[in-house]
């Protein structure tokens, strides 16, 4: 007669094999899902090589806001991480950007400011994201985990949470027939922002969206794109924090020579114009006769 625990073993055994292969093996093949992603929508944008050769990307359109008004939109990247995105309605710009050592931003009022904290870490890892092109992950250090299946726009879609070196995490969409991303979201700059993406065109090789849907805070803009250019001319200066509002700080080195040039100035006048004085003391007689010394 069997003992009547061998059964209860037997199952705590399989118990126990089945959490080892779920803890073991399962983190590695949702690692390799997400490498696979990844690896087609790289394929689907046109490729490792041609995506490898953007050093400068830039996507001008014009969009119509929810409450009607019309304004243009500008989104400007560049090797290793500069990042620059514009909304411009009239005169008022909606700026955020990073130029590869601080964050600074614009909003509607015109008020310019840098970013610390968690809000500039944010700005710094969308120039990471965009500027990797989910190339080289494990270089640019950016880390992938397949959160599932997710609908975008009644489509079928694989999310991705993808965590930069920063630490910030985006999640990102890639629809399930063409590969392509079709839609992110994350926090930059401390506001909430979600984009969608379609009517993907070829642009030197590499597919690019010409219809783009942002959603940051409570607004919303529908962008039609009219231009888009890779590796065009983009001055550093278009990612840098405007010098007109900055308080100008003077050379001291050239400030000093100033002041000490003027003072050589001031001593040689000095000397061109520099006379003598004698003072000379007479003594006079009882009656009025000049003492002889």
């Amino acid at each position: 007669m069997k003992p009547p625990f061998r059964g209860a073993v037997i199952l705590a055994q399989f118990l126990t094999l089945t959490f080892l292969f779920c803890v073991v093996f399962t983190p590695l093949a949702v690692c390799q899902e997400s490498g696979k992603i990844v690896e087609q929508y790289v394929k689907a944008a046109g490729g490792g090589r041609a995506l490898a050769r953007i050093q400068t990307l830039t996507l001008e359109g014009s969009f119509t806001s929810d409450d009607g008004k019309s304004g243009t939109y500008t989104l400007d990247t560049k090797l290793p991480n500069r990042y620059y995105s514009e909304l411009l309605v009239g005169e008022k710009n909606q700026i955020e950007a990073y130029n590869g050592k601080s964050a600074w931003h614009q909003n509607a009022a015109g008020e310019l400011g840098t970013l610390v904290g968690p809000d500039g870490m944010q700005l710094e890892a969308a120039a990471q994201y965009y500027n990797s092109r989910l190339l080289n992950l494990k270089k640019n250090k950016i880390t992938l985990i397949l959160a599932g299946h997710a609908q975008v726009r009644g489509k079928d879609a694989l999310q991705l949470e993808v965590t930069t070196a920063t630490g910030v995490k985006r999640q990102v969409f890639f629809d399930s027939q063409t590969h392509l991303i079709v839609k992110e979201a994350a926090t930059v700059g401390g506001v909430g922002e979600e984009i969608l993406y379609d009517d993907y065109r070829a642009v030197d090789g590499v597919k690019l969206p010409y219809k783009i849907e942002l959603h940051r805070g409570s607004d919303k803009y529908d962008v039609s794109v009219t231009r888009a250019v890779i590796n065009g001319t983009v001055g550093e200066r278009v990612f840098d924090f405007p010098i007109k509002s900055q308080v100008k700080l003077p050379d001291l080195k050239a400030l000093f020579k100033e002041i000490d040039d003027n003072q050589k100035a001031i001593d040689k006048l000095k000397e061109n114009y520099a006379g003598s004085q004698s003072e000379e003391e007479t003594e006079f007689e009882g009656d009025g006769r000049v003492k002889k010394h």
